[in-house]
């Protein structure tokens, strides 16, 4: 599969090694060249040793290997709970009326240095690419706890005052200004750059997927360019997931639009550009989503195309595919055409 093209799906929920074996030759034999393993906290701390194993296994089939740092204290994309909140409450993200949300701070020197760990065990496992998945300051509107709050901003714990207050003279207020917006962006780029940098020391590519730039998401991130010309950066991402009242004209439109931000910005930036398809959630009689998706995403000029997760997220009932299985073979038909175009130049 020697196409010059990178197609894969995400993987989580298994850790048994001999498992684990069956479903990359499964992977290999739907038109996967690449894999994802999330590492997330408690894979970080109970099964280190073992997700070296994992590594090695897609190794041995010649696969790509991306880790991300999955739901790594609140800060990034992930359906896993974060032990270091609990013990490091201080590292809390706090909003704009003063209460703590469930987020670690990006400017926390303690989390930053949790994360330094999880590149060290990334590195010691031999990935080959770092996954910063959709890093951000916390969203009011995806948490239902949260949802009522959603007038409100973070992050004004102290290290962040502390902080703001040196770069712009004066003390950080509680409403949402320019100065403030400018302030949170300045934070992501320059916490993606310390990460990204860290990582490449340790021999690792950088992927930032950054949360899709049509959403208009209050993320913290004002300005793309910052992202893509990041030293240490390789590939930059996007995800545009549709919901279930979401058609073909919405997805049509997002993904396109998307695909030619990063296209345009990695050739102006030297970067690669990368697009994730959904295969999570699919309703019944939206399988061809997957497939519109993907053909969107090559056409564009993407030779990096993944998918998550793999079997249409059968095995975690909270994401699953109404019928998986068809989602799963569906993106499996769509990765052989982008490898038989890619093939044919």
């Amino acid at each position: 599969m020697a196409t010059g093209m990178i197609t894969g799906w995400s993987y989580f929920g298994v850790r048994n090694p001999r498992h684990v074996a069956t479903d990359l030759d499964d992977m290999l034999r739907h038109n996967a060249n690449a894999v994802l393993f999330t590492v997330s906290e408690e894979d970080n701390a109970f099964y280190r040793d073992t997700m070296r194993q994992l590594v090695a296994l897609a190794h041995e089939r010649d696969m790509t290997v991306y880790m991300n740092p999955w739901a790594y204290g609140g800060v990034f994309g992930g359906e896993a709970f974060s032990g270091f909140l609990p013990r490091h409450p201080e590292a809390m993200q706090i909003d704009s009326k003063g209460d703590p949300v469930p987020a670690a701070c990006l400017n926390n020197r303690t989390f930053r240095d949790y994360l330094f760990e999880w590149i060290e065990t990334v590195a010691f496992c031999g990935a080959d690419v770092a996954m910063w998945d959709e890093p951000h300051f916390f969203i009011f509107g995806w948490d239902e706890l949260f949802a009522a709050k959603r007038d409100r901003w973070t992050c004004r714990c102290q290290t962040c005052q502390t902080a703001f207050e040196a770069r712009f003279g004066h003390k950080m207020p509680h409403e949402m200004t320019p100065e403030v917006r400018q302030f949170r962006h300045e934070s992501i780029v320059n916490f993606l750059d310390e990460m990204t940098t860290r990582a490449k020391a340790r021999g690792l590519k950088n992927s930032i997927c950054i949360l899709p730039f049509t959403f208009n998401l209050d993320d913290g991130v004002e300005n793309l360019e910052d992202i893509f010309r990041l030293p240490s950066l390789d590939i930059l991402a996007t995800d545009p997931y549709w919901d279930r009242e979401h058609g073909d004209d919405w997805v049509r439109e997002h993904y396109t639009r998307n695909a030619e931000i990063l296209v345009e910005n990695a050739q102006k930036f030297g970067v690669e550009p990368e697009i994730w398809i959904k295969n999570f959630k699919i309703a019944s009689g939206q399988e061809h989503l997957v497939e519109l998706a993907t053909e969107i995403g090559f056409d564009a000029g993407i030779r990096r195309i993944l998918a998550w997760s793999y079997l249409g997220s059968a095995y975690m009932s909270s994401l699953r595919s109404d019928n998986p299985l068809q989602v799963y073979e569906r993106q499996a038909k769509a990765f052989q055409v982008c490898h038989q175009k890619a093939e044919r130049g």
